[in-house]
């Protein structure tokens, strides 16, 4: 989150997405949030917000933060992730 988004996550998600995706919110309904998260990371404390919402977008930017891809529902549960990640999507 930056410095202005402090007390709007919703704001930060929505600009993650739009940055990371190229989704922009005016094509995303339902982002609702579903969790926080907290944890220690060595000498600092890490707030996650996780947010699940719906987009008919199918079309994705590549960005330099790794290889962009959909995955099929069906398929979610089929693939390894970390406990926290796992318990979301029960």
């Amino acid at each position: 989150m930056e410095p202005n988004e402090i007390n709007d996550p919703l704001a930060a998600c929505y600009r993650e997405i739009e940055e990371e995706s190229g989704i922009s919110s005016d094509k995303i309904t339902s982002l609702e949030l579903f969790y926080i998260i907290t944890r220690r990371s060595k000498d600092e404390i890490r707030q996650s917000y996780i947010y699940f919402g719906d987009t008919s977008e199918s079309d994705l930017v590549q960005t330099d933060e790794g290889k962009l891809f959909w995955i099929p529902c069906n398929e979610l549960l089929k693939r390894e992730y970390t406990k926290t990640f796992t318990a979301m999507l029960f």
